[in-house]
């Protein structure tokens, strides 16, 4: 084979090796798009509204508060428990949202049944909400947090909890911070959330504001399990490619 021949047979050679390449690269992009697209939107956020969410009903004016009363809420207290809907104003700042907050202390619990339940199938359910402290200086009280299917409070229903290990003086007076749990539903049913602080009445309080419930379908196995395939695929593909 004559020197310029051998050349072109190289070059020709090397132009199928990059053509293969480039389409190995397309085939896995566009695998790769598709599946990550499935996987997004079997995650995507759908809101259960939680009624009353930042307690703004009733409105109150600075540094009012309505005992035994949380609008859209059920409530009960024992002991000495506390259950309030309460304008901080001058005593905080800002609170996280709105202007009113629902304080529990003492013995207290609140819970709302959410009329909206989680879409059939297995879903993945999430709660955040913003607790604080007292902007007297009162500690923060010992407090539970905690999102059943159904509305019972049965703990074979409960499904993300939170049991608080807070340091009592770890906010500061009128300081708050964000909580946020999930866990699983695998049923099609109502969900239920509850706040519920335990403490001394005028020495310990919970603030809680700005409750939001989410839920998002938690991706099938059978999707995970076809990117493996997909990928596995693909890698054939190459290796028959090189030959």
């Amino acid at each position: 084979m004559k020197t310029t021949e051998r050349l072109q047979w190289i070059k020709n050679g090397i132009n199928i090796k990059i053509y293969k390449e480039d389409k190995m690269k397309k085939l896995l992009l566009l695998l790769l798009t598709a599946l990550f697209t499935s996987i997004a939107l079997a995650g995507t956020a759908l809101a259960i509204p939680v009624v009353n969410f930042s307690f703004e009903e009733p409105a109150l004016v600075d540094g009012a508060w309505v005992d035994d009363s949380v609008t859209g809420w059920s409530f009960a207290t024992w002991s000495n428990g506390v259950v309030q809907t309460y304008d901080p104003g001058a005593e905080i700042a800002a609170v996280p949202d709105g202007e009113n907050v629902a304080v529990i202390g003492g013995g207290g619990i609140i819970y709302q049944a959410l009329n909206d339940g989680v879409p059939t199938g297995s879903t993945e359910v999430t709660l955040s909400v913003d607790i604080g402290r007292s902007g007297y200086g009162l500690e923060l009280s010992p407090f539970s947090i905690g999102v059943y299917e159904g509305t019972e409070f049965d703990d074979d229903n409960l499904i993300a909890s939170y049991y608080s290990t807070m340091d009592p003086v770890s906010l500061a007076p009128g300081e708050f911070t964000t909580l946020t749990l999930s866990g699983i539903a695998d049923i099609s049913a109502p969900l239920m959330i509850a706040f519920c602080a335990q403490g001394v009445r005028g020495q310990t309080q919970l603030l809680i504001d700005n409750v939001q419930v989410n839920t998002a379908h938690a991706p099938e196995p059978a999707t995970l399990l076809l990117l493996g395939s997909g990928l596995a695929g693909l890698a054939g593909v190459r290796r028959r490619m090189k030959k």
